[in-house]
């Protein structure tokens, strides 16, 4: 009975061992589109301007088509509050823009 007791523990304890170790590496990891963000913020003010918004297909892969009128679509899209800047919040809907077009796996 207690080597049973026992094996159960050391069981539960490896499990839980095992999931905090997957949430720390889970928490360091950075969204792409907040590693995105942060290198296309030039300036370091926590926006992304139009001009800096121009840089778009260095960092991501699925815009590298995208033409100049494309992106001015895009950014203006993704403007909501019209301030001709975009919020970390404002710009993680950037990869639906982009993916979209590109990856025929992904439906409208």
């Amino acid at each position: 009975m207690l080597s049973r007791f026992l094996a159960v523990t050391l069981c539960a304890l490896m499990a839980v061992s095992i999931n905090a170790a997957e949430d720390k590496k889970k928490a360091e990891e950075k969204p792409e589109t907040d590693k995105m963000f942060t290198k296309l913020d030039a300036d370091t003010d926590g926006k992304v301007t139009a001009e800096e918004f121009a840089f778009l297909p260095n960092v991501m892969k699925d815009a590298k088509r995208a033409k100049n009128t494309e992106l001015t679509a895009a950014f203006a899209k993704l403007d909501k509050n019209k301030d001709k800047k975009l919020t970390a919040e404002e710009f993680k809907k950037v990869g639906e823009l982009f993916v979209a077009k590109t990856d025929p796996k992904k439906k409208k």
